[in-house]
């Protein structure tokens, strides 16, 4: 019975005083402030599943919380990007669709839209001009690390919800699951060591991922982060 597959675990640690969930299901059904990450561009077009994939979380997001609108996502992303300094511009020739100016890694955003909560967009990945998102281990953690920065800005320790993000479409070859579900805790715990982002994190696996982690090994990781 201790062995059988289970769809959450979850794991109260005491240095810091933060409670760590894994569950499965839909990052946009859970109580929380959600995470979304985002390219460097901040490309938003998922006409034809070119640029964004429109069964990709940030596609859900375009379409469940922006209704479609993605001239009202655009135009909040402008609105939070107005005072981040851009790293450079794409040139149309090489880069067909989307948006072109590209944004430092880790740059967050904070959107609303139709939803009655704070969605943290965070840049993670690289908006390549032949229109494939990549991405590294590098990457990955410092977006998590200036993602907190803007959570603690912005939720008062309310509960935040992440998706495996990083995973599939982010290329970062050989990343698993439970890869990015270690290293979402790790940069939490680390960061919340220090100064406390939220007192409640859920990390959503999809569940097109589940069968690939093994929630037993997950909640030994969570709890070896107590030390």
């Amino acid at each position: 019975m201790r062995a059988w597959p289970r769809s959450h675990v979850k794991v109260v640690l005491t240095h810091p005083r933060v409670t760590i969930s894994v569950v499965t299901g839909d990052l946009f059904l859970q109580s929380a402030d959600l995470v979304v990450g985002f390219t460097d561009t901040f490309d938003t077009e998922v006409a034809g599943d070119r640029v964004i994939n429109s069964n990709s979380v940030q596609g859900q997001l375009l379409k469940r919380v922006f209704e479609d609108r993605q001239e009202d996502l655009d135009r909040e992303i402008d609105e939070q990007l107005a005072t981040v300094t851009a790293i450079g511009t794409a040139d149309r020739s090489e880069k067909s669709l989307g948006r072109l100016v590209r944004y430092p890694i880790g740059t967050s955003i904070v959107l609303r839209g139709r939803a009655n909560r704070n969605i943290f967009g965070v840049a993670y990945s690289h908006m390549r001009d032949d229109l494939t998102a990549q991405s590294s281990l590098e990457d990955l953690f410092t977006g998590l690390n200036r993602l907190w920065d803007r959570v603690s800005e912005r939720s008062s320790l309310g509960p935040v919800a992440i998706p495996l993000i990083g995973l599939n479409l982010a290329r970062v070859h050989g990343l698993t699951p439970e890869h990015v579900i270690r290293l979402i805790s790790l940069a939490f715990v680390l960061r919340a060591k220090r100064s406390v982002p939220t007192r409640d994190l859920t990390i959503v696996i999809a569940p097109r991922d589940a069968d690939a982690v093994n929630m037993l090994e997950v909640r030994s990781f969570l709890r070896s982060l107590n030390q």
